[in-house]
């Protein structure tokens, strides 16, 4: 059975348990973020659409910028609005630290970083 708890849980709570974990704080957002209007869940929701993107229409786990800009914007118009629009997408992405971009000559690629977990195990 797992248990959930704070750094600071007693020793005889943690045993009451075959594996504790420790629950960590959200990351705080990016100055990027918060310049942006963007929330914890509008930034989870965007790492979401981008592995959908990624799966959907990538290659080898990366898909063109202007893809996955054209995915969000028909996807979730309301979110593409505030990441922002043309010429502002990839630098947005990267600001945000949710892609590594790949130049591929005069073609741009991203694939999307994965999530650090905020669950710690004991």
């Amino acid at each position: 059975m797992h248990g959930f708890g704070k750094d600071n849980a007693s020793e005889s709570y943690r045993k009451a348990f075959t594996e504790f974990h420790v629950l960590t704080p959200p990351l705080p957002l990016l100055p990027a973020a918060t310049e942006r209007g963007l929330d914890q869940l509008d930034i989870k929701r965007l790492h979401e659409l981008l592995h959908a993107v990624c799966r959907e229409s990538g290659v080898e786990g990366k898909v063109l910028t202007a893809k996955a800009a054209t995915f969000i914007k028909l996807n979730a118009p309301d979110l593409a609005e505030r990441v922002g629009g043309a010429g502002k997408f990839l630098k947005a992405l990267k600001a945000l630290d949710l892609v590594d971009i790949h130049d591929d000559g005069p073609q741009r690629w991203i694939s999307v970083k994965f999530n650090k977990l905020s669950v710690v195990g004991r």
